[in-house]
């Protein structure tokens, strides 16, 4: 399993929140600080991390940066 932080820019909490309640674990954190969203969150292999990143990059207007992957 593995934790995950991201930042995200030009992204509505809401939307973060929806993508990540249909492909991680059932506990997330998402919140908003000087107009970025911040998640942090558990999945259970890459490979799902990966879905997630793919889903992130079809918008076009968005930035993100996952900023740590540990090993948990």
């Amino acid at each position: 399993m593995f934790l995950v932080k991201v930042e995200c820019k030009n992204l509505e909490v809401e939307k973060l929140a929806s993508y990540l309640s249909e492909i991680v674990e059932p506990f997330f954190r998402v919140w908003l600080f000087e107009k970025k969203v911040y998640a942090i969150f558990k999945v259970n292999s890459l490979s799902t991390l990966k879905t997630l990143i793919n889903k992130l990059k079809r918008d076009k207007h968005l930035e993100f940066r996952i900023f740590r992957i540990e090993e948990v």
